[in-house]
């Protein structure tokens, strides 16, 4: 047998998951019986049952007679919603047009520097082959100015002492060399 008890609007409001309003609107129509309380506040006489009931009752739509206001509201929603998807399959297009365009100048920029690689690698070579041709050269001169100068080298001493006499006899005043003094 199911027990009565009495709720104040609020509390059969959280009960049952309907709202305030709701209630009300039952005690209205006769669904529900209230009773006002010497404090003046309503209370609402609700069995488990109807609990149940209002639990069972709440439409997650509403009922198809009653019509809708909204509906133009979602329709313009709706266009509005496919008019993004669109910008945005629009976007990822164009997107994807971007970075395949940009791939491709990467792949260009790729082969241009390796190319640009390869010419640098091959003036590098050619540059040190120089170097080396002109480096033997250098040691060749040199070796040919050594032999020279061991050669040479008799005369050369034999030169210098002439010059050192040469030079103290210019050192002499004119005078001297002139008597022979």
């Amino acid at each position: 047998m199911a027990e009565d008890k009495l709720y104040l609007l609020s509390e059969a409001a959280e009960r049952s998951g309907a709202t305030v309003e709701a209630i009300r609107q039952r005690i209205r129509r006769g669904t529900l019986h209230a009773i006002k309380g010497n404090d003046g506040r309503v209370r609402v006489k609700l069995t488990d049952a109807d609990i149940a009931a209002l639990t069972a009752a709440r439409p997650s739509e509403r009922p198809s007679g009653q019509p809708d206001e909204d509906s133009s509201a979602i329709k313009v929603l709706e266009v509005y919603v496919n008019a993004l998807r669109e910008d945005l399959a629009r976007e990822r297009a164009d997107h994807a047009a971007e970075r395949e365009r940009w791939r491709e100048q990467l792949e260009q920029q790729r082969a241009d520097n390796q190319t640009e690689r390869q010419a640098l690698r091959d003036e590098n070579n050619r540059l040190r082959d120089g170097l080396s041709a002109e480096r033997d050269h250098a040691r060749d001169l040199a070796g040919r100015l050594d032999t020279v100068h061991r050669a040479h080298g008799d005369e050369a001493v034999r030169l210098r002492q002439e010059i050192a006499a040469l030079r103290t006899e210019l050192e002499r005043p004119w005078w001297r060399r002139l008597i022979g003094r």
